[in-house]
């Protein structure tokens, strides 16, 4: 089965896929894609998500292959991917056995398993049946939102796409992401990944962060006052360092930091 995808600008010479986070749907991507016009633009649903909730099962692996078949279609050979979260690793995953197919890649925010991962797993259980009991409450969905500082004009888009990811769905994507190991990358270097993560994210992350720049030798940085969701918490300053990486131009210095 195919995923479920939007797509803007099609006479566009230069292609981007954006890859959202687990729990979300392409929706996420919104004001990039306002702003990212001069591009063609490829928003897919990921497997078990919000409109593509029926192409399972999810995997990683098997998403990416399924990714590399949605871009074969794309007008333009190769197209820069960038991704948050799930769709970080996904967009790794591809790099490693489609790298063809790949221009530029920005991951934000992306987990790497690490020494932790097992006692990570082993509360797994404990988590998701906290969480199957309260996914669809819309206190806990709003609750969720304050977390990550997502707009309040999300709220709708956001409960439709939590009531659309079924129990069992949950659980190969939670397990997916806490035990997502780096894929061999062979065609990457500072001009090719850019590695983000948020200056609010957890340290998990940033940890992780640093490991994905430092295994592929890509050039990583912070997001200043970003959290994990900071294309939408900052759509402007995610757009603006976005924009300076596409067209392989200096990060701007009042928006990053050091990772």
């Amino acid at each position: 089965m195919k995923l479920v995808f939007d797509e803007t600008g099609n006479e566009n010479k230069e292609s981007i896929v954006f890859l959202h986070p687990g729990g979300m749907s392409g929706w996420m991507w919104e004001q990039q894609i306002k702003h990212f016009k001069n591009y063609h633009c490829i928003i897919p649903d990921l497997p078990e998500h919000g409109r593509s909730a029926s192409v399972k099962p999810f995997t990683i692996t098997r998403t990416s292959e399924i990714v590399a078949k949605l871009v074969e279609d794309c007008p333009n050979e190769r197209v820069n991917m960038v991704g948050i979260g799930l769709g970080g690793q996904i967009i790794l995953q591809t790099m490693s056995k489609y790298p063809e197919i790949v221009d530029r890649a920005m991951v934000s925010g992306t987990l790497v398993r690490n020494h932790q991962y097992k006692s990570l797993i082993a509360r797994l259980n404990e988590l998701l049946m906290i969480y199957k009991s309260l996914k669809n409450n819309e206190f806990y969905i709003k609750a969720y939102m304050r977390t990550y500082n997502m707009p309040k004009v999300f709220f709708e888009k956001f409960k439709i796409s939590t009531h659309q990811i079924g129990t069992s769905s949950i659980e190969r994507i939670l397990l997916e992401n806490h035990t997502f190991k780096l894929p061999p990358i062979l065609e990457t270097d500072e001009r090719k990944l850019l590695v983000m993560a948020g200056e609010k994210d957890y340290n998990i992350i940033k940890d992780s962060s640093k490991k994905i720049m430092n295994n592929y030798h890509a050039r990583g940085a912070l997001a200043l006052g970003g959290g994990h969701l900071w294309n939408m918490e900052t759509p402007d300053n995610f757009n603006e360092v976005l924009d300076a990486w596409l067209q392989n131009q200096p990060l701007p210095k009042a928006l990053i930091s050091p990772l």
